[in-house]
């Protein structure tokens, strides 16, 4: 089992986080955030030390910049975490309770997937993101291009925002060139 849970306790844990999120998280802080995914008492969510530590280093007002209203809870949290180099997964505490650990990504070996492996084709589950479409983008900054491909497709695309702040990557700089011709989202986004 996942996380050391038993198969109920996962499938407890896995119901309450596949609810989707009853407000967008989008420009609230990170606290906020937490507190309005309303996640059950049975439940609770929890900063260890140095989650905590890093927390606390984040300025005041920061928002969590992703646009994450069709998500689930579960996603949604690994996501505006992740923003600040967070991770959480469901942890059974020594009274046999279940809570929502908060970590450093760096030391959260199996953190809660941002997303999980789909139920149907890729074609099935995505049509829009397979449909011929035609293109032709000169110097075009790649953030615009996801958020155009996301519009068009209907799925969420988002950035990692703390590795391309780790890696000190300026997608803004980044430039898109493709000449003229019919492809897929699929297929220009790779």
């Amino acid at each position: 089992p996942l996380w050391g849970l038993s198969n109920a306790q996962f499938k407890k844990v896995f119901a309450a986080l596949s609810e989707a999120i009853p407000v967008n998280l989008q420009s609230l802080t990170l606290d906020q955030a937490v507190r309005k995914l309303e996640f059950p008492g049975s439940l609770p969510v929890r900063f260890d030390l140095d989650a905590q530590k890093r927390f606390s280093q984040i300025p005041a007002g920061d928002t969590i910049s992703a646009d994450l209203s069709k998500l689930s809870k579960g996603t949604a949290l690994a996501i505006a975490l992740k923003q600040y180099g967070l991770a959480f997964h469901p942890s059974r505490t020594p009274s046999g309770s279940l809570e929502l650990l908060i970590t450093p990504w760096e030391a959260t070996e199996s953190p809660w997937p941002i997303g999980w492996e789909l139920k149907l084709s890729r074609q099935k589950t995505a049509p829009r993101y397979f449909d011929l479409i035609p293109v032709e983008l000169s110097n075009v900054p790649l953030r615009d291009v996801l958020v155009a491909a996301s519009k068009a497709s209907e799925i969420p695309m988002l950035l990692d925002d703390y590795e391309v702040q780790q890696k000190e990557i300026d997608v803004d700089e980044i430039k898109v060139n493709v000449s003229k011709k019919r492809t897929t989202w699929g297929i220009l986004i790779r």
